[in-house]
């Protein structure tokens, strides 16, 4: 019974560091003004699929722009929804660094 309570422990804390994590990254997320990369991203994601994996140069990565695409379709393009995405990638990192 010992290692099932603390496993729910362990569980507990991880869920509220985690969602400490998240409210820190989104407090006045969308607050500054974009910035030149950030106006970049919205235009390589505004492109269709096709042309996303099409021009995806070597140093940028495909997975991301193919994300940011749909994030904007769904929730529209203001500062706080292009930035979105990556704040629910930082905060899904505390949990896998935590797991690792």
């Amino acid at each position: 019974m010992q290692k099932a309570s603390l496993l729910r422990n362990h569980a507990v804390l991880l869920l509220m560091i985690t969602l400490l994590g998240f409210a820190v990254r989104v407090i006045n997320l969308g607050g500054d003004s974009l910035w030149a990369d950030e106006i970049f991203t919205v235009h390589d994601s505004h492109q269709d699929v096709g042309q996303i994996v099409a021009g995806n140069e070597i140093d940028h990565p495909l997975g991301y722009f193919l994300f940011q695409h749909f994030v904007l379709d769904v929730w529209g393009t203001s500062d706080y929804a292009l930035r979105l995405l990556s704040a629910f990638a930082g905060t899904a990192t505390i949990s896998l660094i935590y797991v690792s």
